[in-house]
């Protein structure tokens, strides 16, 4: 027997694609959560090395606080609250990486049924032959 599929569902199209999107995102979304973790880490410790910058100008040693000079105050100390709550800043990059990756997913499943939708229409759809199992 042979039959031909006309028309794909959004609906389960959606679901499948979070359901996969989700567990094809887990890996990846913790990889870039800990490289984001660390990121922020660095840029902590850099911006904590130019709130007391030595400068040597004619035989005299002057501390200048770039940090402060340059107004980035404010975010250093956003970014040092982040630095400091790093299980936390991990967890919450974790879970934005997974949905973001878990949207794209979604998007890309309905956009190809969407597509396979248009394409069957005019006349190529997939066709598939069933035989009834031996027992």
């Amino acid at each position: 027997m042979r039959y031909a599929i006309r028309r794909v569902t959004l609906g389960s199209t959606a679901r499948l694609g979070c359901l996969l999107g989700w567990l094809v995102s887990i890996v990846p979304s913790l990889l870039l959560a800990w490289i984001g973790l660390k990121g922020i880490q660095t840029l902590d410790f850099s911006l904590r090395l130019l709130q007391a910058f030595p400068l040597v100008v004619l035989g005299q040693n002057i501390s200048v606080n770039l940090v402060e000079r340059l107004n980035l105050t404010p975010f250093a100390q956003q970014i040092g609250q982040y630095a400091a709550n790093a299980t936390l800043t991990f967890i919450v990059l974790t879970l934005f990486f997974l949905i973001l990756g878990t949207f794209l997913a979604i998007f890309s499943a309905i956009q190809f049924s969407m597509s396979y939708n248009l394409v069957s229409a005019l006349g190529g759809s997939l066709e598939i032959e069933l035989e009834p199992q031996k027992k």
